[in-house]
């Protein structure tokens, strides 16, 4: 979560236990959770603002809310707003998406955020992501970006000096706006991760790969909990830090989804993850 002081570590440890809705973040005294949520709202901790609907969810239902400074409250509302119309643009931009996909019979997995979308997080209190993540199977990915660009997606060189590098990557990046200058950012992949990395049994993560309940159809899938889990592990190992939204995803989905601990083992085995899990 990079470096922090030793007071900075102990705010974010409250706002995470807020997100993960711990009984226990919720014992502290006025003034702790006011330096926490004002903390929240630094250059320091924009990163935190992804999970900040779940936090402003936990306060209000715990009656929280209304002992805030009214400075304080007034800023988190506001903050909520701007994150809360975010990510309805996130969420029209997966269903034109996954809809296209699907039209054409181009199965989709949704990763990370885009996959707790109403699953780990209820859509009145969503975890807001940076962008939106979707694995396809390496052979459909010309036609799925064919359909992307269809839809006005603007791809996204991030290395411009360096094409052929950004054509042998993982991931692509494109760009689709809505709303003036508002523009979502996807992040189109065919693996889940650099080919040589991991030993990443595709075929495999396809199989176990589950349908994303909230749009009901078996062409948009999740990642199994098990390799979501190991997934989260390698993207904060190939950032070099763990991203503090990450530690409440993790702790989400162990409470709400069901998994398995040896298969959770087994598979960080034939990945090559063990120890990055």
């Amino acid at each position: 979560m990079g470096t922090q002081t030793e007071t900075e570590t102990r705010l974010v440890r409250t706002l995470l236990g807020l997100a993960a809705e711990s009984q226990g973040a919720t014992t502290i005294s006025d003034e702790r959770l006011g330096t926490a949520l004002g903390f929240l709202l630094t250059d320091k901790a924009t990163a935190l603002r992804q999970i900040l609907p779940p936090i402003v969810r936990t306060l209000d239902e715990r009656d929280l809310l209304r002992g805030l400074d009214p400075t304080l409250r007034d800023a988190l509302i506001t903050e909520l707003s701007a994150a809360t119309w975010r990510d309805m643009l996130q969420e029209r931009a997966i269903k034109r998406m996954t809809a296209r996909a699907a039209a054409c019979e181009i199965p989709v997995i949704l990763l990370k955020g885009a996959s707790f979308r109403g699953t780990l997080y209820d859509a009145n209190a969503p975890r807001v992501g940076v962008d939106v993540d979707l694995l396809v199977r390496p052979q459909d990915r010309d036609r799925f970006e064919d359909e992307l660009r269809a839809l006005g997606a603007r791809r996204y060189i991030r290395f411009p000096d360096h094409l052929a590098t950004a054509e042998t990557l993982f991931e692509r990046v494109y760009t689709l706006s809505f709303t003036g200058d508002i523009g979502i950012t996807i992040e189109l992949h065919d693996a889940l991760t650099k080919p040589h990395a991991f030993m990443i049994d595709q075929d495999s993560l396809w199989r176990r790969s589950l349908p994303f309940e909230p749009l009901g159809s078996e062409q948009v899938r999740r990642l199994s909990a098990e390799d979501t889990l190991v997934h989260l592990a390698i993207h904060a190992h190939r950032h070099g830090t763990i991203p503090a939204h990450a530690l409440v995803d993790a702790a989400r989905l162990l409470e709400r989804w069901a998994w398995d601990l040896d298969a959770l083992l087994g598979i960080a085995r034939a990945w090559g993850a063990t120890t990055v899990l």
